[in-house]
């Protein structure tokens, strides 16, 4: 009898699918940055050290959600709130560090593919387009992280996910997660604008042109599961009678997109949609 109830505490909420979403997540990040690490051999540019610094930071992000699940993540609320007030607080650290470090990640995610284009082009005008989305995705990926910290106080008693309760401590959490939602959709959709703008002009054969298109719009699930996780954190979880199980479920889709984010850089980065760069218009000289 004690064996099963001890083998039944492990197993309360959504611990175990956390615990496989993470481990998943991490394992499938590890092996596409090797993946890159050997499709760019001789070819590394900065556009890789963007790549890298992002790597670093998604590294951290699965540090601390394993510090969140040890902490408690994925427990109902009813546990969450049955433990020691110092688990409550490691968990709400780790979840608002885990926060900031999922914004980081995924941003530099996005900056990589434009440092990857800018790379590619010696188009003044091209360029230019450039760097007004690194100016634009470094404000937008600031504001989100300030959207989700500023005039936060949110006490060690209430579970960071639980909305009613931490609403006086850290107020309008639901628009400020539309807000980050929005930044997010935002610079996907100008991501995907980004291949057809740099190919307007250019002469070249039709087949070129889709397998370009087709390796930056790999990226259009993210915005899939950006909303996936609004839903569940805006639309679903007021009406949610448990916050601990809802709050899990926003991570799983958090884990999902960043490393989804991340990985679909070194698709569009492969030496096989890079030798598609290969013009003769200024394009492709970097990979020759």
């Amino acid at each position: 009898m004690s064996d099963s109830g001890s083998t039944a505490s492990h197993h309360v909420g959504y611990v175990d699918g956390l615990t496989f979403t993470i481990s998943i997540c991490l394992t499938y990040t590890l092996c596409v940055s090797a993946i890159r690490a050997w499709i760019r051999r001789r070819l590394y540019g900065w556009d890789d050290l963007v790549v890298a610094v992002s790597t670093v930071f998604i590294l951290g992000f699965y540090a601390t959600s394993y510090v969140s699940l040890g902490a408690g993540l994925g427990k109902n609320a009813k546990t969450i709130y049955s433990e020691s007030s110092s688990k409550l607080g490691t968990l709400n650290r780790s979840t608002v560090s885990r926060n900031i470090l999922f914004l980081i990640t995924l941003y530099f995610s996005k900056a990589g593919v434009v440092a990857f284009l800018e790379r590619t082009t010696k188009t003044k005008k091209h360029q230019i387009v450039h760097y007004i989305c690194f100016g634009l995705f470094a404000v937008l990926g600031i504001g989100s992280i300030i959207a989700i910290t500023a005039d936060c106080g949110n006490p060690n008693r209430y579970f960071f996910w639980d909305l009613k309760k931490t609403g006086p401590y850290c107020p309008s959490q639901t628009t400020r997660w539309q807000i980050v939602t929005a930044f997010d959709v935002f610079t996907e959709v100008v991501l995907a604008a980004l291949p057809l703008h740099l190919m307007w002009e250019l002469q070249m054969p039709t087949k070129k042109k889709v397998i370009i298109i087709a390796a930056f719009y790999v990226r259009l699930p993210v915005i899939g599961f950006s909303l996936a996780g609004n839903y569940w954190a805006i639309s679903h979880y007021p009406f949610s009678k448990d916050p601990g199980l809802a709050g899990a479920l926003i991570t799983i889709w958090q884990e999902v997109e960043v490393a989804y984010s991340l990985a679909a850089v070194t698709i569009s980065a492969s030496k096989a949609f890079a030798d598609a760069f290969s013009t003769g218009f200024g394009w492709g000289d970097t990979f020759r």
